[in-house]
């Protein structure tokens, strides 16, 4: 079950862990719960020390979850790689984050 909140009248999402698909359309699959999971993943491995994307704005993320649903893989950000994640975790969460979500369009 998903929880929307609102504040001051704003819908208030999660848009740092959720998939393109989420943000953009609204739907909420398999796929995207194992994007947040990816994102999680992330966010344990690196001990939680700073937020996913912290680097961009809100609204960037926004631009960047359009790149993910236009298929733009040359403007796409991705979450670097925590220092404590080995290869192996990280190319696996990588490849199905950034590619396989591709193809839902």
């Amino acid at each position: 079950m998903y929880v929307i909140s609102q504040v001051e009248g704003r819908v208030v999402l999660p848009i740092r862990w959720m998939s393109w698909e989420s943000v953009l359309l609204g739907r909420f699959t398999t796929r995207s719960d194992v994007w947040s999971y990816g994102v999680t993943l992330w966010e344990i491995y690196s001990y939680a020390r700073e937020q996913p994307f912290s680097q961009m704005t809100d609204d960037d993320v926004i631009r960047n979850c359009m790149s993910y649903y236009s298929g733009n893989i040359s403007e796409i950000i991705t979450l670097s790689q925590p220092h404590q994640c080995h290869k192996e975790v990280c190319v696996c969460v990588y490849i199905y984050m950034c590619v396989y979500n591709l193809s839902i369009n």
